[in-house]
């Protein structure tokens, strides 16, 4: 069976991919999926949108809430003031002036057709959620449980279906709508036929505490979850580097919040 490598939420954190990418090679998968946000407030946005620009899998990789805010013209207007600035730079390092050369055209090119939403081997992939592929998935979908959150979900999702932005791993199957944390990695989930919505985890960003880059292979039966150790000093190191970026969003790098 096809072994396929589900990440999300790199939000430009180019040594926490790199060290998943490490990983991935090691667990001799066939294909690479990125369900977003692959931009956002990190330090690294040209770095990250090449890596998957030149990706076999290119056609897989989506674009989060984030990213089609940044890549769109007065897209940025709701987001708070170190939010904004962090984004703003983001469009001025990646949007091609008249003077810019052709590597910088197809990167916009690429990164302005990249959708929300996809479909492959019958399992559907959402940047937000089923209900709203494009939202940001936090205010929408329910992590606590809630049946009447997640149950409205379902009537999207055929077999199963994997969702960004979330920032923490988890599962909840359309038998039980009951969501489940990821605590335990490198074990095989059975899914025994069963219909879900699984989030992968966060590359660049983790929110459960545990600040390791986290993903998923998923081979058609079972769905594992890992966790990647990689070097946030280097990460908190270049957004330090950048006056535009608030040093929030280095600090919570290292507590996984």
């Amino acid at each position: 069976m096809t072994k396929i490598a589900i990440l999300g939420d790199v939000r430009a954190n180019e040594p926490a991919l790199l060290a998943v990418l490490a990983r991935i090679a090691q667990l001799h998968v066939d294909r690479l999926w990125h369900v977003g946000s692959l931009l956002s407030y990190g330090p690294d946005p040209i770095a990250v949108s090449d890596c998957f620009r030149t990706s076999p899998d290119a056609e897989r990789c989506l674009l989060g809430h984030p990213d089609t805010s940044i890549l769109t013209v007065n897209g940025l207007s709701h987001f708070n003031a170190h939010a904004l600035r962090a984004f703003t730079r983001v469009q001025r390092v990646l949007r091609p002036h008249w003077w810019s050369g052709s590597s910088t055209r197809r990167r916009w090119t690429w990164l302005s057709t990249r959708p929300t939403q996809a479909s492959d081997v019958g399992i559907q992939l959402f940047s937000g959620t089923p209900m709203q592929p494009d939202a940001d998935v936090l205010p929408v979908i329910s992590v606590t449980g809630r049946q009447e959150r997640l149950e409205p979900h379902f009537a999207q999702v055929r077999q199963g279906a994997f969702i960004g932005t979330l920032g923490r791993p988890g599962i909840v199957f359309a038998d039980t709508l009951e969501w489940q944390d990821i605590t335990a990695y490198d074990q095989p989930i059975p899914l025994n036929g069963r219909r879900f919505i699984a989030c992968p985890g966060s590359v660049g960003q983790p929110r459960d505490r545990d600040p390791r880059a986290c993903f998923t292979v998923f081979d058609g039966e079972t769905i594992t979850w890992h966790r990647v150790p990689y070097n946030i000093s280097e990460t908190r190191r270049r957004i330090l580097a950048q006056p535009d970026i608030d040093e929030r969003f280095a600090d919570r790098l290292e507590v996984g919040r």
